[in-house]
């Protein structure tokens, strides 16, 4: 099978823009993706990709990349862009002046290059983007088939409000029209009169693709020179069945894994409480008590005990030294006063703290 692949790549640029002393933050957003796909009878089809963005600051143009790597050379392009809030587009004229309302092509060989020229600040825009890709369809033994990343996963911004219309050149059969949508999405996929199909993705997160594989009888595109000698339907159908179980499979691991999630966050904390409990206790063996109030004074408990039951502070050093007199006048411990001597011409006198055994 011959594997035709596209990849569309989007990303705002200054195109020769004017310097100036204050640079403003500029920020955009894509508000919605519509692409619509009709197939023809030759296996062409004909692509309208209308992007709108909310601009915040001021672009003087975008610049849109087509992957054309592994297709046929896009023919019958169109540039036009829609203002907000106006019924007509207003169409661009393929020009190298680089002057608004033009815009120019470069094909790099992998890439068709889209400079689009036109100053926005502030404001809602919808550049429509419309070409014709031959060939697009293989027309194998008993199927044919369109497979294509209508969004390509090389997207540096998330996209919401995806909708891709794909609209065969005249109704089949019930069960002969079969469509599916793949990539990182939770997307539907629907069949409207046995002849369009509609996928919707209400967002598509950066680096993420959509791909939509569709299949119909080859009497709808009947002149269509991309023909392939061998029967395709039952392998894309094993294939698309086992994706489903996978989907299926991952779903229920999910569930899974949530619940189990669910239940460990709930006995962790107690965990946690009685571990640190336990290793307190380790290193603790015999925790002095704190009252929680005290009743009457002066109580019958060491100065540092005092200080945080009623102040409710950490002993400081004053505190510590209080209890270390209070330990010596209950005779657990017992200063004893060394010889003096002198040092530098003062008298300095050495103490020691004793404990008793």
């Amino acid at each position: 099978m011959k594997k035709y692949g596209w990849i569309l790549l989007l990303s705002i640029s200054f195109l020769f823009g004017i310097p100036a002393p204050e640079v403003a933050a500029r920020s955009f957003e894509i508000m919605n993706y519509d692409v619509q796909v009709d197939i023809q009878e030759d296996g062409s089809a004909l692509f309208t990709e209308r992007i709108t963005y909310d601009f915040e600051g001021a672009y003087n143009g975008v610049l849109y990349k087509l992957d054309v790597s592994e297709i046929e050379t896009p023919t019958d392009v169109k540039v036009s862009m829609q203002a907000d809030g106006q019924q007509d587009a207003f169409p661009f004229a393929p020009s190298t002046s680089e002057e608004p309302g033009t815009f120019a092509l470069e094909n790099t060989e992998d890439f068709l290059e889209f400079t689009v020229y036109n100053p926005m600040e502030d404001e809602v825009q919808t550049v429509i983007y419309e070409y014709r890709l031959p060939e697009i369809i293989t027309n194998y033994n008993d199927i044919a088939e369109l497979n294509r990343k209508v969004i390509g996963e090389g997207w540096e911004d998330d996209i919401e409000d995806i909708m891709i219309s794909i609209t065969l050149p005249q109704a089949v059969e019930d069960g002969e029209l079969r469509a599916w949508g793949h990539g990182d999405l939770e997307g539907e996929v629907a069949l409207k009169d046995n002849q369009e199909v509609l996928l919707t993705v209400p967002y598509n997160s950066a680096e993420s693709f959509v791909e939509a594989r569709v299949i119909f009888p080859t009497y709808v595109t009947p002149s269509n020179p991309n023909v392939v000698n061998e029967d395709k339907y039952d392998e894309i159908m094993a294939f698309e069945e086992n994706l489903a179980v996978q989907k299926k499979q991952r779903g229920v691991l999910g569930l899974i894994l949530g619940a189990l999630l669910g239940g460990v966050g709930v006995i962790l904390p107690f965990w946690l409480f009685r571990w640190l409990k336990r290793k307190n206790e380790e290193a603790n063996p015999n925790p002095v008590h704190i009252p929680d109030h005290v009743y009457e004074l002066p109580a019958e408990m060491t100065p540092a005990i005092m200080n945080a039951a009623v102040f409710n502070q950490a002993a400081g050093s004053k505190e510590i030294t209080a209890t270390i007199m209070d330990l010596i006048r209950k005779g657990y411990l017992q200063i004893e006063e060394s010889e003096s001597e002198r040092k530098k011409g003062f008298l300095k006198k050495k103490n020691k703290i004793i404990v008793y055994p």
